[in-house]
């Protein structure tokens, strides 16, 4: 869809960022989330953009999911969570609207 050599990450490489990288709470235009630093001194920033259930978003500012290119089955698949406290791979039900964060090969 994205085209060209765009993908999501796999749960191995969410394993690496949360392993490789340093995670701080942070803040961009007033929205919440994490300013992760890779090693090389880059940043991304991760905003705490909740999840959607049907039609209606939870945890809006106070936590983030990011999907995964890792299936766990039929109806669940490995995102990537993150609230204050904890950064994980978790998985969830495939029917959730979450976030995504895409990457060139």
């Amino acid at each position: 869809i994205w085209g060209g050599a765009w993908r999501l990450p796999s749960a191995a490489e969410f394993s690496e960022l949360q392993n490789n990288c340093e995670w701080e709470i942070s803040s961009m235009n007033g929205v919440n989330g994490y300013k992760v630093i890779g090693k090389n001194g880059n940043s991304i920033f991760i905003p705490f953009a909740g999840g959607y259930v049907n039609e209606t978003c939870y945890y809006n500012g106070r936590q983030a999911y990011l999907w995964s290119s890792t299936p766990q089955g039929e109806i669940v698949s490995v995102c990537l969570f993150m609230d204050y406290n904890e950064v994980s791979n978790y998985n969830i039900n495939k029917d959730f609207g979450l976030s995504i964060r895409p990457v060139v090969r």
